[in-house]
């Protein structure tokens, strides 16, 4: 199983990650006790962190014209790519929330009485992914959408 740690981006030769600088930074941390921190980085690795960090949001995250600086946004990494949950959600409603025991109810009645996996969707708010994820995690299907007694 791959760690966290292991998918990280590290700055410079060091054991620093770029999410942990990050997060001095938004904590308010000055760049002077960073650095008295973490001896073995430089002001530029704190300047490309945050360098990176910004071509990581601009290639990948997507925003529109409603999106204002000063405003949280979601963001859930899908696909290995950073997406606004909000515009996920336009479409998806229960997207990347909790399933609930109503929901998981209503997908395995679904399912047994042979709905499709896109109409079980729709009718969710959830992505067709989703719906085969939690019928793989009930035991009603066995990976790639196969049904359990198959």
């Amino acid at each position: 199983m791959v760690t966290d740690k292991e998918k990280s981006i590290f700055l410079g030769d060091s054991k620093v990650t770029l999410i942990e600088i990050l997060d001095l930074i938004s904590r308010g941390y000055p760049y002077e006790s960073i650095l008295r921190a973490y001896p073995d980085l430089t002001y530029g690795d704190i300047m490309a962190a945050a360098g990176m960090a910004a071509k990581l949001i601009s290639e990948h995250l997507v925003v529109d014209d409603r999106v204002r600086v000063g405003v949280q946004v979601r963001l859930v990494v899908a696909n290995r790519r950073l997406v606004n949950l909000e515009k996920i959600q336009e479409q998806y409603p229960r997207a990347y929330e909790p399933w609930t025991e109503n929901e998981q109810q209503q997908l395995t009645s679904m399912y047994q009485a042979g709905e499709s996996k896109t109409t079980i969707a729709n009718s969710l708010g959830r992505r067709v992914g989703a719906v085969d994820a939690r019928l793989e995690r009930l035991g009603l299907v066995q990976g790639k959408g196969l049904a359990a007694n198959e």
